[in-house]
Formats: structure tokens, sequence, C-alpha cells
């Protein structure tokens, strides 16, 4: 009998248990565009700007969160991807990148039910 009374009461504090463990989080959507800067080159006329407008192409990068590699995609010609993260905060960091680019670490944060945009940038410094 006491015993049926410990195991009525272990299966009573594990389902209380089990009730107090959130769901997991829902998925949301960061669009990731990765542009390229030129800066440099032939000396532009006066007035010019020194840097060209930023071009949009192809690059892989890594999505992280916290300091877990989350997914590493490799944007289209037209430089976008999309990837499902959970909400919180997102960087995005460019794989491998060539010795003659300065690519940042882009930061934004994931919001539930919000495709959240996020652009990489890698500039190139011409002689």
């Amino acid at each position: 009998m006491v015993g049926t009374r410990v195991g009525v009461v272990l299966v009573a504090a594990v389902a209380a248990a089990a009730a107090c463990v959130p769901p997991p989080p829902e998925p949301t959507t960061v669009r990731i565009t990765t542009e390229l800067v030129v800066c440099g080159g032939v000396i532009p006329p006066p007035g010019e700007p020194f840097c060209r407008p930023p071009s949009r192409g192809s690059r892989t990068v890594d999505v992280v969160q916290g300091r877990t590699v989350v997914a590493t995609v490799t944007t289209g010609a037209d430089g976008t991807a999309e990837v499902a993260v959970e909400p919180g905060t997102v960087r995005v960091v460019a794989v491998d990148p060539p010795v003659y680019l300065d690519c940042d670490d882009a930061t934004t944060t994931a919001v539930v039910n919000v495709t959240t945009p996020v652009t990489q940038t890698c500039t190139l410094y011409a002689p």
C-alpha cells in the first residue's frame, strides 16, 4: 500500500514537472543579403565617391546563434537567402573570405512570425 502511494506521488510529480516545461520556441526566418563594396582603384573625378555603391553577389555565410553555427548557406546570384532560426540574436559571418576582403559580422534579432532582414557586407580595398 505504501509503495502504491509513493508510485502515485511520483507519477503526479513527474506530470507536474512536465507541465512546467515550456514548449520549444517557434522557428522564424532571417533574410540574409550579402553585399560587396569596392573602394579605391582608379581615382574618381572630384565630387565622386571613393567607394562604389554596393553590389550583391553570392557568398557562403555561417548563421550563428550564441556560440553555435545553426546553418551554413550560400546566397544566390541576387545576394539573398532565407534561413529558419529560433528567435533571438543572430550573427551572419562570411565563411573563409579571401584575405583581400574585409567582411563584417552582421547582427540582428530574429522575431517570431517576422522575416527579419540582415545585410552582411564585405569591402574590397583596391590599390
